[in-house]
């Protein structure tokens, strides 16, 4: 029999699409969407119209992951540390 190894695909492959399409979903909402008037602000800019989806985004990635992390010690289990450690080293 021969030895041959896949190759795992890579982590940030999967991240950068995450991130490319999360992206992708708030430029398509800015363009579909109608803009929301804010009552006492006359006109807030291009950053700040497009800073905030981009920002608030980020914050639900974030947030994601935040909680992901913490429940990951739970759904490995904790009586299986050979198959844990090297997971836990990774995260």
């Amino acid at each position: 029999m021969s030895d041959v190894r896949t190759a795992a695909p890579t982590h940030y492959r999967v991240l950068a699409g995450l991130v490319f399409g999360a992206l992708a979903g708030v430029a398509l909402g800015l363009v579909l969407a109608p803009p929301l008037v804010v009552a006492g602000v006359v006109d807030a800019g291009a950053a700040v119209r497009y800073g905030l989806p981009v920002t608030r985004v980020l914050l639900d990635i974030s947030a994601t992951i935040v909680v992901g992390l913490s429940i990951l010690p739970k759904l490995l289990g904790f009586d299986r540390p050979t198959h844990t450690e090297p997971v836990m080293r990774i995260a």
